[in-house]
This record gives C-alpha cells, structure tokens and sequence, in this order.
C-alpha cells in the first residue's frame, strides 16, 4: 500500500500567538481512513487547511502522494488541491445560486484530471454525478433544483458527492455530521466510507465527538 499523506515535525501558529499545533509524525496510507478526535480550539480545522495547502506551517512538510506542498506556488497548490483532494466542508461551502447537480459537477469543471478519471469509466461527469447523489440516498426529484431549496441532511449528500466525485486521492472532511441526529449520522458515515473503500480514498474525518471513532481504522487525538 502506498503512502497518500506524510507530515513531519510540523509547526503553525497565527500570528504573534503560541503555537497552535505540534504535530511531530503523522502518516496515511492510500486508502486507510483516520479520524481525528478533539476538542473545540484544538486546531482540527487548521489542520485541516495545512494539509490542502490553503495554509503555510512555519515549520516542517506536509507531502501528499510524495509532493510536498510547500515547493508548490500559491496557483500550484490550488491545482493541486483541486485535481487530488476533496473536501466536505462544515458549512458545505455550497455555491446558492447553482443547483444540486451542477455543484456536483464543480470539480470536474476545476480539474481536468477529475474529469477525465470519470470519463475513463466511460461514462459523463454528469452520469457520474448523479450515480454519486442516488448512492447517498437523494432523491432525483432535487437534482435540478437550487441548493438553497433542499434541507441540511440533503445538502450534506450534496457536499459529499461533489467532494466524491472525480475520485481523489485524499478526502478530508470537518465535523460534517453535526447537524445530524445519532441514527442519520452513522448511517451517513456508512454510505460514505463505503464510496470510499470502493476507489480506495484515504479519508482523514475530524470531529469532536468520540461516538464516531468506531467507524475507522484508527483514531488519533488532538
């Protein structure tokens, strides 16, 4: 199995502040999936910008599928980012005035390399994308219409299949189950780990809550 992600000895603080994280090893393998535990103000989330690159460390590397992200420029890193990793946001981050499927359809307009990973299945972005939304239980009846009109569970889906789609290398995702009661949540996470074991996509899933910890390979806390 090789290695999907390698941070060692790394160091961020904002600025004139202590460090906000220490972090002397931490290593995933293509395809293993990882949660990542801890309290609110421990630095889930900046970790979480470090490894995409959209943060700088002041001290040690971030290397993602043997790339290390910090010989990227800015440009470079957004090229990056945008053709090997996928992110499920907190917020979805979804785009109000597109609908369901055409923020599916996102990353493929992004990246060529997503798209042509769909196209190589022989199938459209499009296909796929909808492939994507009835495996997490959406009803078609939403694909065309604005995401502002569907409720959280359902945006939720949407944040993840267009997170899904183009299969990335690495997934990360922060506190995407919040919202969601004990039953849905799990039962989400399934679907979604699940997707994942199918194009082997390393998956790093941050939150607070210890409950869902049993649903990964390993667990590391913050």
């Amino acid at each position: 199995m090789s290695e999907c992600l390698a941070i060692e000895n790394l160091q961020f603080a904002w600025t004139d502040q202590a460090p906000l994280l220490n972090l002397p090893s931490l290593h995933v393998e293509q395809g293993e999936k990882v949660f990542l535990q801890g309290a609110s103000g421990s630095g889930k989330t900046t970790l979480l910008g470090l490894m995409g690159g959209v943060l700088q460390p002041q001290q040690g590397t971030i290397r993602i599928l043997g790339h290390d992200l910090q010989q990227f420029s800015q440009s470079g890193r957004d090229i990056f980012r945008a053709a090997h990793i996928g992110f499920i946001f907190q917020l979805f981050n979804l785009l109000p005035y597109l609908s369901v499927l055409d923020n599916v359809l996102l990353p493929c307009r992004f990246s060529l390399r997503r798209r042509e990973r769909v196209e190589s299945q022989g199938i459209t972005p499009t296909q796929e994308a909808k492939r994507l939304l009835e495996h997490l239980q959406l009803n078609p009846n939403t694909y065309q219409r604005p995401v502002t009109d569907i409720s959280v569970g359902q945006q939720q889906r949407v944040a993840v299949a267009r997170a899904l789609i183009g299969q990335p290398e690495l997934l990360m995702a922060d506190e995407p189950t919040s919202a969601l009661d004990a039953d849905t949540r799990d039962a989400f996470i399934a679907l979604l780990l699940q997707e994942c074991q199918i194009t082997q996509t390393a998956v790093v899933f941050v939150s607070h809550d210890t409950h869902l910890a049993k649903h990964f390979e390993r667990c590391i806390r913050l």
